[in-house]
């Protein structure tokens, strides 16, 4: 269940990140740092490549939706004109951690 905890560190860290670090173009690039690291320190295979890049894109199509419909807003509005450009790094994370967590629970739950 640690690598559970290891996953999701790089998430913690990029959300504790918001209030303190100034500047869009600043946090972008300490998101993708992160994210570069924490899929190279636990070795991103083809999968893992392919799911940042899947929920990157599909995730900002779907925030781009929200914001188009006025269900979310956004005061940074750099990326497509209505989302921070941290936003889909994060999101693409995301769905490898997710990933990466849910085989963890398999392998000690279901096997």
């Amino acid at each position: 269940m640690k690598i559970i905890f290891y996953v999701s560190v790089p998430i913690l860290l990029m959300i504790a990140m918001l209030p303190i670090v100034p500047g869009e173009f600043a946090r972008m690039a300490i998101f993708a740092l992160i994210t570069l690291a924490a899929l190279l320190i636990i070795k991103a295979g083809k999968l893992d490549w392919f799911l940042f890049t899947f929920g990157f894109v599909v995730m900002s199509f779907f925030e781009y939706i929200f914001v188009a419909t006025s269900v979310e807003t956004f005061l940074q509005r750099t990326y497509l004109g209505v989302m921070p450009l941290w936003l889909p790094i994060l999101w693409g994370y995301s769905f490898v951690a997710l990933r990466r967590g849910i085989r963890e629970i398999e392998i000690k739950f279901i096997k």
